[in-house]
């Protein structure tokens, strides 16, 4: 068993160890006190005097949360088991330098709408929250929306008659109480199981992204700090990185960052080749068209170095630009008598 593979079961093993207590509400039923002896069962409820409606009221509240969980669970454990599989990285090792025109007088808007990459039809594998270095593990079990309630056992189900009730009212609600009863057994077990199958669910697709995604994030971020080196620390180039993944408004910033970073990764293997080329040529004709190689990949490098540095400075820039100008347009919009 490899190493991050034996790291990923021994993490499933702390996780179900401590599930049983992770995702149990202990405060979801009502008749819940402080003063109970384990967080997964509620106390008796005989001393609260409550009647045979009140408590099939409780126990059509707690079949309601049973089945959302048990529903949502579901959803979940789909979603999480759609997320990064069989992602092409065609389109993301693809990095080609578009070829522009200097004829004509929309020149610059033509070189500035080729410059980015068409992130419509193909969206960078690094954008979404869920693609950051953030961890997917507990993005889902965490929520309040899985916790399930408290255990009720058969004996906790009980009530007593309604004194403002006839005899005929109170044993038709102590017999939906019962009824409920059996309905709820088995709903606690099928409940757990799919929040458990959740937070396996999230131990998978973090794996996957980590293996798919943070490879590519790995790498973009290498070639970040080298266009960087000097003017921004690691730990800042990070949340720069972040922050183009997240914000949508971003997203064509983000692409062309991405294929920059594996241009530059290329053009500095192709640069160690011209060296050596030029360490090894023996010749005037030869040292200079071995030099003239080396300082063309050189100054192709540069460039991209300038716009690895230009897409940083976007994610700092612009996000407040663009809430300023939202602000501003609202607040104009607010003025408009004919809206």
């Amino acid at each position: 068993m490899t190493m991050p593979r034996m790291r990923h079961a021994v993490q499933v093993g702390l996780a179900l160890s401590l599930l049983r207590w992770a995702f149990v509400d202990p405060a979801a039923s009502p008749r819940h006190t402080a003063a109970s002896p384990s967080p997964r069962r509620s106390t008796s409820v005989t001393a609260l005097r409550a009647t045979w409606r009140e408590v099939h009221q409780e126990a059509k509240d707690l079949e309601q949360k049973l089945r959302e969980v048990i529903i949502e669970s579901n959803q979940r454990v789909r979603e999480l088991e759609g997320m990064f599989v069989e992602r092409s990285k065609a389109s993301d090792e693809k990095a080609t330098t578009p070829q522009l025109s200097t004829l004509g007088f929309g020149v610059f808007q033509a070189r500035a709408e080729r410059l980015f990459p068409d992130v419509e039809t193909n969206r960078p594998i690094l954008a979404g929250e869920l693609a950051t270095a953030a961890p997917i593990v507990g993005r889902y079990t965490s929520s309040p929306s899985l916790r399930v309630p408290a255990r009720l056992e058969p004996e906790q189900l009980q009530g007593q008659d309604d004194p403002s009730a006839s005899a005929e009212e109170n044993e038709l609600w102590k017999t939906y109480v019962q009824l409920l009863t059996d309905t709820l057994e088995p709903l606690w077990p099928e409940a757990e199981e799919r929040v458990r199958a959740v937070m396996m669910a999230e131990f998978d697709a973090e794996q996957r992204r980590d293996e798919q995604v943070g490879a590519i994030r790995k790498r973009v971020l290498k070639q970040m700090m080298l266009a960087n080196e000097g003017i921004r620390t690691e730990a800042e180039l990070d949340a720069i990185l972040t922050v183009l993944q997240t914000d949508e408004r971003l997203l064509k910033y983000l692409g062309l960052l991405m294929q920059c970073c594996l241009q530059s990764e290329k053009l500095q293997e192709r640069l160690t080749r011209r060296q050596k080329e030029y360490a090894s040529s023996s010749g005037y004709s030869a040292k200079e068209q071995a030099e003239e190689a080396v300082q063309g990949v050189f100054q192709r490098a540069k460039s991209l170095e300038m716009r690895i540095q230009a897409c940083c400075s976007a994610a700092e820039d612009l996000p407040e630009t663009y809430d300023t100008m939202q602000s501003v347009g609202d607040f104009f919009s607010k003025l408009n008598p004919f809206r």
